[in-house]
């Protein structure tokens, strides 16, 4: 169940977009600690965003305030959702 966290509601289903405009994935599950996203087709594994790594969310789009290699540089994607 998508419930309202810190300063944004995320909603399953929304689309993640690093701040250089790449598309990182799609949001499966949101909490008060992270966004854990499916990969979209070619990327290796799934990621799990802290919440503080998220810049704004309007409608289905949320856009984080980090590169494109930063979640994966971050080992976002073995689960290890550090706050920044």
């Amino acid at each position: 169940m998508d419930r309202p966290h810190g300063r944004f509601w995320i909603p399953t289903g929304t689309k993640v977009y690093s701040a250089d405009g790449a598309h990182l994935g799609t949001v499966t599950e949101a909490n008060a600690g992270y966004i854990a996203l499916t990969e979209p087709a070619g990327l290796p594994t799934d990621y799990f965003i802290p919440v503080s790594a998220v810049a704004r969310v309007s409608g289905s789009r949320a856009d984080l305030n980090v590169s494109e290699s930063e979640p994966l540089a971050s080992g976002w994607d073995r689960g290890q959702a550090h706050p920044r």
